[in-house]
């Protein structure tokens, strides 16, 4: 009965991405209605914690690093005339808080995962083959499929059946030529990557387990913004970019390179607390939206933050589950290398939900292993 019901609570928080600023989802107030029950599960949740277990202390890191984050986005965006909307950036992380506290045992999230794939798959095919998401953001699109793709492989990371070797690229390739129609190739590109990971045809669990590792998956983002700027100030690109005419119709970085120098110009000018313009639909690269929006503080606060959480899997690397969400975060967070979400004043959900099934997880080992001790 509990997989039945953390089942359903991750449908709903799926479907709650999948209207998340959309026609539909400001017309019934979707967004707004999942961040206020977040809000409400939340403080049940803390209430909880201080009844039953005594307090409601957090690890100092945790403390040291929030609060100069909230008082830095806060601070900055009243002075810039942003308001209370830059606090719209924190809900997802209560999303991960709560689902912390869930504990998934393995049927809950062989469940999920297979409801995610089968949610997926449904939409991709409902928008290849009828008119009914007409209008909507195809890039959208694109990314809760790969989101989708991405919650299936969980419970499946590392096995060595044959069947996971016939099984996932023949989903992983449907995928793809589902979501090839939305013209974003890095949903594509993520998908391949994860297939590589999941089968550990790439070994990835040695860089989990390092700090270094961990920072520097973290840092890609900013990483592939400086890189492309560079490349395409100082080098000869011009037969790269007559290829990508041909094959994708459209340039090589597809003008991601002038938005991203004259991002990292903007930052300049406000170097150390940005501007606080939370225009963070436009710069479709997440360390450049953190950059420009809240400084060089800010986006140190916010990587520590995922450097923190992700941290938390550390020691419990052996389980099939957690060693898959956390493979499932990364390469979602790599991927807002290119486009945007995971940083925005209405965010994203599914990368949040990935890490917070890790992080549900590691707290239902962390159980297992209390009740075994005694």
């Amino acid at each position: 009965m509990r997989a039945i019901i953390y089942t359903v609570f991750m449908c709903l928080l799926w479907a709650a991405d999948l209207f998340n600023e959309t026609g539909l989802g400001m017309a019934y107030h979707t967004t707004e209605l999942a961040i206020g029950v977040t809000i409400v599960i939340a403080i049940v949740f803390l209430a909880s914690q201080a009844l039953y277990e005594g307090d409601l202390l957090v690890k100092p890191e945790y403390f040291y690093t929030i609060v100069p984050l909230a008082v830095l986005i806060l601070a900055t965006a009243f002075v810039r005339g942003a308001g209370m909307k830059a606090l719209q950036i924190f809900w997802p992380f209560m999303l991960v808080y709560i689902l912390s506290k869930t504990r998934p045992s393995m049927p809950a999230i062989r469940m999920t995962a297979m409801a995610f794939a089968a949610m997926g798959l449904i939409v991709l095919l409902v928008f290849n083959y009828t008119d009914f998401f007409k209008g909507w953001n195809y890039n959208k699109i694109g990314m809760l499929g790969m989101a989708s793709f991405l919650g299936f492989t969980i419970p499946f990371f590392g096995m060595r059946e044959w069947r996971s070797f016939v099984v996932m690229p023949v989903i992983g390739t449907a995928y793809v030529i589902l979501i090839w129609p939305t013209d974003s190739r890095s949903c594509c590109l993520m998908i391949v990557i994860q297939l590589l990971l999941i089968l550990r045809i790439v070994p990835i669990k040695h860089v989990f387990e390092k700090k270094i590792g961990r920072i520097l998956l973290l840092l890609v983002p900013l990483f592939v913004a400086v890189f492309v700027v560079l490349v395409s100030a100082f080098g000869d690109i011009s037969g790269l970019t007559q290829w990508s005419y041909e094959t994708f119709n459209k340039p090589l970085f597809n003008g991601r390179d002038w938005i991203w120098k004259d991002g990292l110009r903007i930052w300049w000018q406000h170097m150390l607390f940005g501007n606080a313009g939370m225009n963070t639909g436009h710069w479709h690269n997440s360390a450049i939206s953190c950059l420009v929006s809240f400084g060089a503080l800010g986006y140190f606060l916010w990587v520590r933050m995922f450097h923190l959480l992700t941290s938390e899997g550390e020691q419990y690397l052996d389980d099939i589950c957690v060693m898959g969400a956390m493979t499932a975060f990364v390469v979602y967070y790599c991927q807002q290398s290119v486009e945007l979400g995971l940083f925005a004043v209405q965010p994203t959900i599914m990368p949040y939900v990935l890490l917070g099934m890790m992080l549900g997880r590691v707290n239902y080992l962390k159980q297992e292993k209390k009740y075994a001790q005694g």
